[in-house]
């Protein structure tokens, strides 16, 4: 999202790259933030941890998303983030973030990328209140969404998470996915092979 403002789209290509190999961490929990992570190439999931100590999924990232605006202008990071496949990104120091919010130029980009983060928490607490079979057909249909605004196809796409990161996140059993998903498919709403999905008949798949 940060290619809408050429001055930001131009600063972004001068900072310095990091890969991110599939499973590798790129910052942990409590790490001290430092920088504005901005997704050039893959896709991350972001985590906590529960009381019980276990994993969390509470949000994937993807290409033009931004990790960390949601911990600033605090001190440390709150959440862990890792590479869902070969990925990379930028890192916009927090200084010239500061200076960005004050320019009036590129502080509207900056403002419109900290209210994104905020509807993608309200819209995450909306759908975890819905059915299961709703809950996995609202996902598909927000992933399909994300690769229109990328310029691919909204109805064949590729899910670089896996069943059971798909099921954290949704709050639901791998094999209540599994069957769900199966269930779609047997109803003509989508066609599945492996991670590939084909959405066939949206209206059948949120209007079940």
């Amino acid at each position: 999202m940060w290619q809408c403002n050429s001055e930001i789209a131009r600063a972004v290509t001068l900072l310095p790259q990091r890969i991110v190999q599939r499973g590798q961490r790129l910052f942990n929990a409590g790490e001290a933030l430092e920088s504005i992570d901005i997704i050039t190439a893959g896709a991350f999931k972001i985590t906590q941890s529960t009381a019980e100590g276990d994993e969390w999924i509470s949000r994937f990232k993807f290409i033009g998303e931004w990790i960390g605006l949601s911990d600033y202008p605090g001190e440390q990071h709150s959440v862990s983030a890792y590479a869902l496949d070969t990925s990379a990104v930028r890192r916009l120091p927090l200084p010239m973030l500061a200076k960005m919010l004050r320019d009036e130029e590129t502080r509207p980009t900056i403002l419109a990328m900290m209210n994104h983060n905020l509807r993608q928490h309200l819209n995450y607490a909306v759908m975890r209140r819905m059915r299961a079979r709703d809950r996995l057909a609202e996902f598909l249909h927000q992933m399909s969404g994300h690769y229109a605004r990328q310029g691919y196809s909204a109805r064949s796409f590729h899910l670089p998470m896996s069943r059971n990161e798909m099921a954290n996140y949704l709050d639901l059993t791998p094999e209540t996915v599994s069957r769900e998903l199966k269930t779609f498919e047997r109803t003509g709403s989508i066609r599945t092979r492996r991670n590939e999905i084909t959405l066939v008949d949206v209206n059948s798949l949120l209007n079940p």
